[in-house]
């Protein structure tokens, strides 16, 4: 789902002449429920003391779809709670900034303390759908 923050970007890029200063650098976030159009439900350092946004570079879009060109990797604390991600989102920032998607993962991935999370490259894919 598209965050209103990212539906109103697009919107004014494409109908108005204002001034539109797009994101130029993306980081995916990990949910362990729907982050709906805010970024909710992110996993935080309360959960797992090593948590970040990993930083990702996406492929020209073709076919209404952009997928990622590297591999995501994230590394649990060893003393992490163990949580189920349902969930990513995708951010311009590392921290705070503007949530601009999230969607469903298609498998749902399970963190374990000292366990770890890889996303493949091109299995985070942005579409406007």
């Amino acid at each position: 789902m598209i965050s209103t923050y990212a539906r109103n970007l697009i919107l004014n890029w494409l109908l108005t002449t204002d001034a539109v200063t797009r994101p130029t650098t993306w980081f995916v976030s990990l949910h362990v429920g729907d982050p709906g159009k805010t970024g909710a439900n992110e996993v935080d350092t309360g959960t797992d003391a090593d948590y970040i946004r990993k930083a990702a570079t996406f492929a020209t879009a073709t076919l209404e779809v952009s997928p990622t060109t590297g591999a995501l990797t994230w590394t649990g604390d060893v003393a992490a709670d163990t949580y189920d991600v349902t969930h990513i989102g995708l951010w311009d920032a590392e921290t705070g900034g503007n949530f601009l998607q999230g969607g469903a993962l298609a498998i749902p991935e399970q963190m374990v303390a000292s366990g770890s999370i890889v996303l493949a490259a091109g299995r985070v894919i942005s579409s406007l759908t």
